[in-house]
């Protein structure tokens, strides 16, 4: 957004915000995200205001590409500086203020944990709960979930979300379910609540029955997509079977549209899977060339 007057244009890149003067060009960096892999972004508090108050302090929520934790943050425009007042491993929603008074109302989630309302001044140093809404979760079988690291075929360190039952013992064998589209494991704090769903697996659902669920990132190289996904996706399968805790005889896939293609073109390089479900995958890439698609 615009400062007062125009006289600055506040952008984003992948990490961090910029002022721009519209004048001449000239730009200036405000955050220091990218040093870090802490993506910043502006909260917007009041939803009247017509420019941007380079004379206050600004909220931002905070991202870490690396552990994946969000919070909140403080930043003073006048002398670039800021500090952290909430950080953890959640996702945080953006917050909305009371129109009068220093309050917002705010959730956090993570795999285990349902997004309930929290009251909190604008420092967030104490937060009132003041909801329960998934009572329930406590009588189930849940599960927990972890990043976990391995390298692709080509050479890549790779990242994914391992989902596991909350009851795991890593000395028994598990099924597997391998689930993914591009890349996921940025919502690796996100709540999945029971449902049925039309393209995809129900990650708490399967957990609470005792499956594991393996949630890899790929990384694509330009023209060959499913060999990418081969490269990414199978070195990660095994890196769980060295494990001890996986059932190499019993893990399935399961994919929709994009990752529906992908799992169309694994079967036809691997026998690892016992089962595979491939959903409104696009099978034959030539006779798709005249869609609209993205590369």
């Amino acid at each position: 957004g615009w400062t007062k007057n125009d006289n600055s244009l506040l952008i984003y890149d992948r990490y961090d915000i910029w002022k721009l003067n519209p004048r001449d060009g000239s730009r200036k960096r405000l955050t220091k995200g990218r040093e870090k892999k802490t993506v910043y972004r502006y909260v917007r508090l009041n939803n009247e205001e017509r420019f941007i108050d380079a004379s206050k302090q600004w909220l931002l929520t905070t991202f870490n590409e690396d552990n994946k934790h969000s919070g909140y943050y403080t930043f003073n425009p006048k002398n670039n500086k800021g500090k952290q007042l909430l950080e953890g491993p959640y996702s945080y929603s953006r917050p909305i203020k009371a129109q009068q008074g220093k309050k917002v109302i705010f959730s956090r989630q993570s795999f285990q944990e349902f997004p309930n309302i929290r009251v909190a001044d604008l420092n967030f140093k104490k937060e009132t709960l003041i909801s329960n809404a998934n009572p329930q979760q406590k009588d189930y079988n849940w599960g927990t979930a972890e990043l976990v690291n391995w390298t692709s075929l080509d050479g890549k360190a790779l990242t994914g979300m391992l989902i596991k039952p909350e009851n795991f013992d890593p000395k028994k064998k598990y099924p597997m379910i391998v689930n993914f589209y591009e890349k996921s494991s940025n919502r690796l704090y996100s709540h999945r609540a029971p449902s049925a769903g039309r393209s995809s697996i129900n990650y708490s659902f399967y957990t609470s029955r005792g499956y594991i669920i393996f949630n890899p990132d790929v990384y694509y190289r330009e023209g060959y997509p499913g060999e990418s996904a081969y490269n990414c996706v199978i070195p990660g399968i095994t890196s769980l079977i060295e494990k001890g805790f996986v059932d190499k005889d019993n893990i399935g896939t399961q994919g929709h549209s994009w990752g529906g293609y992908q799992i169309a073109y694994l079967v036809t390089r691997t026998n690892i899977f016992k089962a595979a479900e491939s959903g409104a995958p696009v099978p034959n890439m030539i006779s798709a060339y005249g869609g609209i698609r993205w590369w």
